[in-house]
């Protein structure tokens, strides 16, 4: 489970699905198809998290909708947070991603563009896509990837970058 994930709808508890993901059920199939269920996320809650990525620094996220806390339906979604000044090194994932610019200016670097970024703005970026970001200011954005853990999203580096 997710810390500070509320797993209640308004009549009833629900149980925590510890079959899930990919764990077969009595009759031998995968839970990859279960239906979902409804889960409240409290603000402020999961906690903020430090990027590995270690060159460059200024880089947290908080997890919003993982599959480490139940069934998502091959979706993750979070905000990541880059200070202003910071950057993020370019790089790429196996799996398509979006951003949506909550709040902060900057620019997306995407392969060879230099992209201005405000409040409003999504980018969509495909799979195999290097890119990375820039920060003028504190930016928060949503990001979202098809796959049902951000712990499965892997990230290749640009080794020039």
């Amino acid at each position: 489970m997710i810390p500070g994930l509320s797993l209640k709808t308004p009549n009833r508890t629900i149980p925590h699905l510890t079959r899930w993901p990919h764990q077969p059920n009595a009759k031998g199939d995968t839970m990859t198809k279960a239906k979902p269920l409804p889960v409240h996320i409290p603000a402020g809650a999961p906690e903020i998290k430090v990027m590995d990525e270690a060159r460059l620094g200024g880089l947290r996220y908080r997890m919003l909708v993982d599959g480490s806390g139940g069934p998502t339906n091959d979706l993750c979604q979070g905000i990541f947070y880059l200070r202003a000044g910071h950057a993020e090194s370019l790089h790429s994932h196996e799996v398509p991603e979006t951003m949506y610019v909550l709040s902060g200016h900057g620019h997306a670097i995407l392969g060879d563009q230099r992209v201005a970024l405000a409040p409003g703005d999504t980018l969509f970026i495909p799979a195999g896509q290097m890119h990375g970001f820039e920060a003028a200011e504190d930016m928060e954005m949503l990001y979202t990837f098809p796959t049902a853990r951000y712990a499965d999203v892997t990230y290749t580096y640009d080794e020039a970058a």
